[in-house]
C-alpha cells in the first residue's frame, strides 16, 4: 500500500496540487499542512492564498497574504496573489494597480499579462478595453497562451452581449486548437446557436458522435442540451 510521508513539504505540496487540479478543497489542507512544516516559506504561504482563492475562500487569502507582506510584500508573486483577492472582491481597479506592479517586477510572465489584460477589459475606459484586447490577441500568437487568451476575449464579448461575426470566428478558432476540451466545444456551440448561425445542427451531430462512447462527457452534452431547452430524442 502506498505509504503518505506527512513529514515531507514536497509530498504536501504534490498532494495540494493534485487537489486543485481535481477541485477537492483538501487541497486546502494540505497547504497549511506545508506551511506548518516549512513556517518560513513565503512561496507556500502564497500557493495557500491562491489556492484559497480558488475554492471562494477569500478570508483564509486575506489573513494568509497579512501574515507576510512584510517579508513578501515586493515581490512580483505577491502582488499577483494580491491582485486575484481584489479581484475576488470585485475591486479591479485595485486589481489593476496590482497586475501592473506584479507586471514591472516579472514582465515576461504571460499569465500576469493575460490576467492584466482581462482586468481592462472589464473596464468602462475604451482605451484600457482596447490595450486589453491587444494584449490578448499578442498572446494568441503564442501556443501556451493562445487558448486561454482566446477564452477571455469571448467572455469579455459574451458578459457585453456582442454576438458578432468575429465572436464567432473566435470560438471557431478556439475549438479547433488541438488543446481544446468538450466545454470550448459546447461553448462554440452555443454561439452558433446564439447566432442562428445555419452549421449549428452539422457541429452538434459531430460533437454527439465524438462523445457517444465517452460517459462524461455524453453526460456534459446532454447537460448543455437540456439548459439549451432543446429534446434529447435519439442520442
Amino acid at each position: 500500500a502506498l505509504q503518505l510521508n506527512d513529514k515531507n513539504v514536497d509530498a504536501m505540496r504534490l498532494l495540494a496540487e493534485a487537489a486543485e487540479v481535481s477541485s477537492d478543497r483538501n487541497a486546502l489542507m494540505w497547504r497549511r499542512k506545508a506551511i506548518l512544516l516549512n513556517p518560513n516559506s513565503t512561496a507556500d504561504a502564497i500557493a495557500l492564498a491562491n489556492s484559497a482563492l480558488r475554492f471562494s475562500d477569500s478570508a483564509t487569502a486575506e489573513q494568509t497574504l497579512a501574515k507576510i507582506e512584510g517579508s513578501a510584500g515586493d515581490t512580483a508573486e505577491y502582488k499577483a496573489a494580491r491582485a486575484r483577492l481584489a479581484e475576488a472582491k470585485n475591486n479591479y481597479i485595485e486589481a489593476e494597480t496590482l497586475w501592473n506592479d506584479a507586471l514591472r517586477l516579472k514582465d515576461d510572465d504571460k499569465s500576469y499579462q493575460r490576467s492584466l489584460a482581462v482586468v481592462l477589459l472589464r473596464s468602462d475606459n475604451p482605451e484600457k478595453r482596447s490595450r486589453g484586447t491587444a494584449m490578448l490577441e499578442g498572446l494568441r500568437t503564442d501556443a501556451k497562451e493562445r487558448a486561454p487568451a482566446t477564452r477571455a476575449l469571448i467572455a469579455a464579448a459574451v458578459s457585453r452581449h456582442v454576438f458578432d461575426d468575429n465572436l464567432v470566428e473566435l470560438a471557431h478558432q478556439l475549438q479547433g486548437y488541438p488543446e481544446a476540451t468538450l466545454n470550448d466545444r459546447l461553448l462554440y456551440l452555443d454561439i452558433l446557436k446564439r447566432v442562428s448561425d445555419p452549421r449549428f445542427t452539422e457541429y452538434l451531430t459531430t460533437i454527439e458522435k465524438v462523445v457517444e462512447e465517452k460517459p462524461a462527457e455524453l453526460a456534459l452534452l446532454l447537460n448543455w442540451m437540456t439548459s439549451a431547452g432543446m429534446p434529447l430524442l435519439g442520442i
